[in-house]
C-alpha cells in the first residue's frame, strides 16, 4: 500500500491533482484495507496493529495532500507530520514535508527532510531535484551539482538533467566542467543547436576561436538545410576579424538562396566591417526588396541615416531605401512618414509635407506627424493650409495646446482676429503649468488683440511676456512697433526698440523698428542712421525702402524720398499708398 503512497508523493511533487481525484484515491485506499481484512479475518495482533498504523498514516497523508493543493501549508505540515510519526521510514512523507518547508522558505529544515527521503529511497529523481533546488537557493552550488551528478548516475532516463547541471557549472564559471557536461549531453542526445551554441559561447569565453568555429561547422554539417547555422557561424567569423571567411560563407549561401534577406543584412555588416560601404548598402537595398522583411526593421535602418545625410553617399542611400519602403509598403503610414523624415532633414520641405500629408490619409493618429505638417506649412507660408490642418488636428487632439497656437497664428495671418483670439486663449489655458508656453501664447495674443484694436489687452499680453522674460526680442519688436504705429507710449517704445538693436545690432527688422519709433518721435536724423543700417544689412525690403523714403521726406529730401518709394513699389507693386506718395511727391500718413 505504501508503494502506492510513494507514487502519489511523486506525482504530487510534480503536478497539481484535483481535490476530486484525491477523494477517489482516499476511497480506493480504504477499500483496499477492508478487502485485506476480509481475506485475513484472524491476523495476528501485531499485523493488525501495523495495518491500522498504515491506514491512519495514509489517511493523514491524503489529508495533508488536500491542504497542500489548497496552499494551506500550515495544515498540510500538521497532517504530513502525523503521517511521519506513524511511518517514520516512509520516503514519500519526508519528501512532502520538505516541499512544505521549502514553500515556507525554511530551506535548512527542508534539506534535512529531503536528505532523509533520498537515504530511504535513493532512486527517486524528484527527491534529487528538490534537493538540488534547495542547495541552489543556499548558493551551495557544489552540493547542487553533486545532487545532479548522483541523480544522473543512479536513475536511468535522467540524462535531460545534464542541461541543468551544465547551467550550474556555467553559473559557477567552471567552464571546463560545463563543457564536459555539454559533451555528455551531446553523447546522449546527438548534435543539437542548444548544445552547440552553448559550447561555442564557452569556447569564445576561453578565446578558443578555432574550437568555436569547428563547433559551428559541426552544426552546419549535421543540419545543412538550416541556413541560420551558416549565418551564425558567419557572424562569429566577422565579429572576430575574419571578415573574408564570413563573407565567403554568406556569399555561398546567397548563391543557393538569393531570397534570404537576413543573410544579406549580415553580409552587409560584414562588408561594412571590411570597409566596403558601397557593397554594404547594396546588400541592404536588395534585402529591402523582400516584402516579408519586417517593415519596422526597415524603418529603423532608414532612420539610422538621419543625422548623417550631409554625406553624399549617406544621402543617396537614405533616399533610395526610403523610396523602396514606400514602393513596397504603399498603404503603411509609417513608410511615408519615414520618407518624409528623410526629406525633412534634407530641407526639402515641400516633399516632406507631401509625404506627411499622405501618411495621415492612411493613419491620422500620429501626433508628431501633425506637428511636422503644421510647422512645415508655417515655414512655407502656406497659411490657408495651416488653417485647415490645424482645425483638423484639433478635432483629433482637442487638448493639445500646440494646435491651438497654429490655429491662432493662421487666423491672425488671415486677419480673423476674433477666431485667433479664441484659439489662443484656449491654448493659453491649457498651458498654465508651463511658463514658457504661456509666454508664447501671450506673445501671439498681443499681436491678435492689437489687430482687433483691443489695445489694453494687447499691451497686457505683451507686458506679461516681458515680466517673464525682459529680453524677449520678438515681443520687444512687435510691442514697440505697434506702439509707434498707434503713436502711443512712444518713449516706452523707444526704450524697448533701443534695447532690441543693442542686443541685435545687425538685424534689419529690428533696426527698421527702432528707426520707425524714432521717426514717430520726430528724431529724423537718428531715424535715418538706423534705416540706412537696416538697408545695408539685408536684401531689398519694400517696407524698409518705404520707411527710408518717409524719413527722407521729413528731412526735406523730396527727390530722395520719391526714389526710395519707387524702389519700394518695384518690390511691392500692389501698394496703393506708395502710388499716391509717388504721384503726389508727398508723404501720406
Amino acid at each position: 500500500m505504501w508503494e502506492r503512497m510513494k507514487r502519489i508523493g511523486k506525482r504530487f511533487g510534480q503536478h497539481a491533482i484535483s481535490l476530486c481525484l484525491m477523494v477517489v484515491l482516499s476511497v480506493t485506499s480504504i477499500a483496499d484495507v477492508q478487502a485485506q481484512r476480509g481475506r485475513k479475518k484472524r491476523n495476528a495482533p501485531d499485523t493488525q496493529t501495523q495495518e491500522q498504523s498504515q491506514q491512519k498514516a495514509e489517511e493523514q497523508f491524503i489529508e495533508g495532500q488536500k491542504y497542500f493543493i489548497l496552499e494551506d501549508y500550515a495544515k498540510a505540515f500538521v497532517y504530513f507530520q502525523r503521517a511521519l510519526d506513524l511511518e517514520p521510514k516512509n520516503a514519500a512523507i519526508h519528501y512532502k514535508i520538505a516541499q512544505v518547508l521549502a514553500k515556507g522558505e525554511e530551506v535548512d529544515k527542508a534539506l534535512l527532510s529531503i536528505n532523509d527521503a533520498i537515504e530511504l529511497d535513493p532512486n527517486n529523481e524528484y527527491y534529487y531535484l528538490l534537493a538540488a533546488d534547495l542547495y541552489t537557493r543556499q548558493s551551495n552550488f557544489d552540493q547542487a551539482t553533486t545532487m545532479y551528478e548522483e541523480l544522473i548516475g543512479r536513475v536511468k532516463g535522467t540524462d535531460q538533467y545534464l542541461f541543468d547541471l551544465a547551467a550550474i557549472y556555467l553559473f559557477k564559471s567552471d567552464l571546463e566542467q560545463a563543457l564536459a557536461t555539454y559533451n555528455r549531453a551531446e553523447n546522449a542526445f546527438g548534435v543539437s543547436e542548444q548544445i552547440s551554441f552553448q559550447k561555442q559561447k564557452i569556447y569564445l569565453k576561453q578565446n578558443k576561436l578555432d574550437e568555436a568555429i569547428k563547433e559551428g561547422q559541426k552544426l552546419i554539417d549535421a543540419f545543412p538545410a538550416i541556413e541560420n547555422y551558416r549565418m551564425a557561424l558567419a557572424e562569429i567569423l566577422i565579429s572576430n576579424k575574419r571578415e573574408n571567411e564570413g563573407i565567403k560563407l554568406l556569399e555561398e549561401l546567397l548563391e543557393e538562396n538569393p531570397a534570404n534577406s537576413q543573410a544579406r543584412l549580415t553580409l552587409s555588416d560584414a562588408y561594412k566591417t571590411a570597409g566596403e560601404e558601397e557593397k554594404a548598402q547594396e546588400q541592404v537595398a536588395l534585402a529591402f526588396d523582400d516584402p516579408q522583411l519586417d517593415l519596422q526593421f526597415k524603418v529603423e535602418i532608414v532612420n539610422s541615416f538621419l543625422g548623417r545625410l550631409s554625406d553624399p553617399g549617406m544621402r543617396r542611400w537614405g533616399l533610395i531605401l526610403s523610396e523602396k519602403i514606400v514602393q513596397l509598403h504603399p498603404n503603411q503610414a509609417v513608410a511615408h512618414t519615414t520618407r518624409a523624415n528623410i526629406f525633412l532633414e534634407l530641407a526639402e520641405k515641400e516633399k516632406a509635407v507631401e509625404e506627411y500629408l499622405y501618411s495621415i490619409t492612411l493613419d491620422d493618429s500620429n501626433f508628431a506627424v501633425w506637428q511636422n505638417i503644421l510647422n512645415l506649412e508655417s515655414d512655407l507660408d502656406l497659411i490657408d493650409s495651416v488653417l485647415v490642418h490645424s482645425e483638423a488636428a484639433l478635432e483629433l487632439f482637442p487638448n493639445q495646446n500646440v494646435f491651438y497656437y497654429y490655429n491662432g497664428y493662421a487666423n491672425y495671418r488671415k486677419d480673423n482676429f476674433p477666431e485667433a483670439i479664441q484659439a489662443l486663449e484656449q491654448g493659453r489655458k491649457l498651458s498654465r503649468s508651463d511658463a514658457k508656453l504661456t509666454s508664447l501664447f501671450n506673445s501671439m495674443l498681443g499681436d491678435a488683440y492689437n489687430g482687433a484694436k483691443l489695445y489694453d489687452k494687447s499691451d497686457a499680453a505683451y507686458e506679461a511676456v516681458l515680466n517673464h522674460n525682459p529680453n524677449d526680442d520678438l515681443v520687444l519688436n512687435n510691442y514697440s512697433y505697434f506702439l509707434s504705429l498707434r503713436r502711443d507710449k512712444l518713449e516706452t517704445a523707444k526704450r524697448m526698440s533701443a534695447k532690441l538693436v543693442e542686443r541685435n545690432p545687425d538685424n534689419a527688422t529690428y533696426l527698421d523698428t527702432h528707426a520707425w519709433v524714432l521717426f514717430m518721435l520726430g528724431e529724423y536724423e537718428e531715424a535715418r542712421k538706423y534705416i540706412e543700417k537696416a538697408l545695408a544689412s539685408e536684401e531689398d525690403n519694400a517696407t524698409h525702402f518705404e520707411h527710408y523714403g518717409d524719413i527722407l521726406y521729413k528731412l526735406g529730401d523730396i527727390d530722395g524720398a520719391v526714389e526710395q518709394w519707387q524702389k519700394s513699389k518695384e518690390l511691392n507693386p500692389s501698394s496703393d499708398l506708395i502710388d499716391k506718395k509717388i504721384a503726389d511727391r508727398k508723404l501720406h500718413e
